[in-house]
């Protein structure tokens, strides 16, 4: 949401410490396309959150993940 990079320790800690709640996630469209034992996803979120003491707001987020067939699963 703020586009800050964090490792996936730090960002259990800030939620382990109320520096950063999500509170809904409203999706609004995922594309998947499969090439082969390979696919990707992009999806599409408003996020309702409180980052970093900041006030609660509507964050449109979007992710994207590369998957692959591995052994026939």
């Amino acid at each position: 949401m703020t586009g800050m990079h964090q490792s996936k320790q730090e960002y259990i800690r800030a939620i382990a410490s109320g520096t950063l709640n999500y509170y809904s996630a409203e999706h609004e469209q995922m594309e998947i396309k499969v090439c082969g034992n390979h696919a990707t996803l992009t999806g599409r979120s408003r996020v309702t959150a409180t980052v970093f003491g900041g006030g609660r707001h509507i964050w449109r987020l979007q992710l994207h993940f590369n998957l692959s067939k591995e052994e026939g699963r």
